[in-house]
């Protein structure tokens, strides 16, 4: 009973929630009042007509009272059937005008709840609407501000790479100018012994003259002035060779070091004048470097690469792996591959921590900032191996203590 209650007056406030619903609920009442004030005027009615035609017929006919009364009796009763019957007729129209109603209702009310349903779609549409104008307004605005910032850190990475690029040229030029001091100063040794032998002799060669003019010449004293002159011509040649040697050299890869220019030569003869270049620095040290060289490997590539590689090396060791008064031993190795040549660079020094191996090759990466790192020294190894030889690099520790760096570049006229 509360159910049905509960639905009434639910489809009650549905027919009132719409002007539509109002209407129909006007007329679904005027027609049930309607409907009753016909039935109750038609049973009205047929009673009294049936009365008066009781009364007629009797009197028409004459009969006794007995008789018409028991005629209007029967005319009573086949009336009252006959209203029986139309009151079931009119009852049953009631009900299937309710039934039909109903179902009209329900078909409104679903209509409406569909229209409501529609309304709030719609409502909520709208509303999804605007949030996406304003979620695209945003959206432009974050475009527009990315755009502007990818534009300023592109400008900032493109100026970044200029100065990196200018620094790495400036540590070359660094690097060259104290290859230019060493070898001045190795240089300066040789020559330094000559002069000194040279005036020795002039002094000598003016003494004899002084003698040989008054004729107090011995033979003995020739003998020891021939002797002396021969000794200091050997010292002067053997000086004046090994400053040749040094220029020479040092011409040979700071011409290399300032050009990329693509060249055939000798891979271990090279590595030699290499080393005898950056000799004024390991004179400074007690390290010993020991060179394991196929004698026969002739390449077409960049001896300036080669040159600026084993120079930062030997330099990052000198620096970074030991101490001025310590004594090690640097192995350069190259060995002839199937796919190209590998050249393995090792000390015995400090070496470096596992966990800062990944990034040594990372540009301003240094572990001695304050005692004249500037950490591009592995970084150009890095760019010459990658990009002008075509080739891999890689850093791992060398054992029982140390570092390594293994450079396999492969066969071609663009490497080693």
């Amino acid at each position: 009973m509360r159910r049905r209650l509960k639905h009434t007056i639910a489809f009650i406030n549905t027919l009132r929630s719409t002007p539509r619903g109002r209407q129909i609920a006007l007329l679904l009442v005027g027609g049930y009042a309607a409907v009753l004030a016909v039935m109750i005027l038609g049973i009205t009615i047929t009673l009294n007509i049936g009365q008066e035609i009781s009364t007629l017929i009797s009197q028409k006919l004459g009969l006794p009272a007995e008789h018409s009364h028991h005629i209007n009796q029967e005319l009573l009763r086949l009336i009252h059937l006959n209203v029986g019957v139309v009151i079931l007729a009119m009852l049953m129209g009631l009900v299937m005008v309710v039934l039909i109603t109903r179902n009209a209702l329900t078909m409104i009310r679903q209509v409406h709840q569909s229209n409501q349903q529609a309304e709030y779609s719609r409502a909520i549409a709208e509303q999804k609407t605007t949030e996406l104008a304003r979620a695209n307004q945003e959206l432009a605005r974050t475009n527009q501000a990315l755009i502007k910032t990818n534009k300023n850190l592109s400008n900032s990475l493109e100026k970044l790479n200029e100065t990196r690029d200018q620094l790495v040229q400036n540590e070359k030029m660094a690097a060259l100018g104290g290859l230019v001091a060493g070898i001045a100063h190795e240089i300066n040794t040789p020559v330094g012994i000559g002069v000194t032998a040279a005036s020795h002799l002039q002094d000598k060669i003016t003494a004899f003259r002084h003698k040989f003019a008054e004729g107090a010449i011995t033979k003995t004293e020739f003998t020891q002035f021939l002797e002396l002159s021969d000794e200091t011509c050997t010292i002067l040649h053997n000086n004046l060779q090994r400053a040749a040697r040094l220029i020479n050299s040092f011409k040979q890869v700071a011409v290399d070091q300032t050009s990329e220019d693509l060249r055939p030569f000798n891979l271990q003869d090279y590595i030699e004048e290499v080393l005898l270049s950056l000799r004024p620095k390991l004179k400074k040290s007690s390290l010993r470097v020991t060179l394991d060289c196929p004698p026969d490997i002739e390449i077409l590539s960049y001896p300036g690469a080669v040159s600026q590689i084993l120079t930062n090396f030997i330099v990052n060791s000198l620096l970074h792996g030991y101490d001025t008064q310590d004594s090690g031993h640097i192995l350069i190795r190259v060995i002839e591959e199937d796919d190209g040549l590998l050249l393995r660079y090792c000390d015995d020094g400090r070496g470096v921590p596992v966990e800062t191996l990944p990034r040594i090759f990372d540009p301003f990466f240094t572990t001695r900032r304050g005692e004249g790192g500037s950490g591009l020294g592995l970084h150009l190894v890095y760019n010459l191996v990658s990009r002008q030889l075509q080739g891999r690099i890689r850093a791992y520790a060398n054992q029982p203590r140390g570092l390594c760096f293994d450079i396999h570049v492969p066969h071609g006229e663009d490497s080693i």
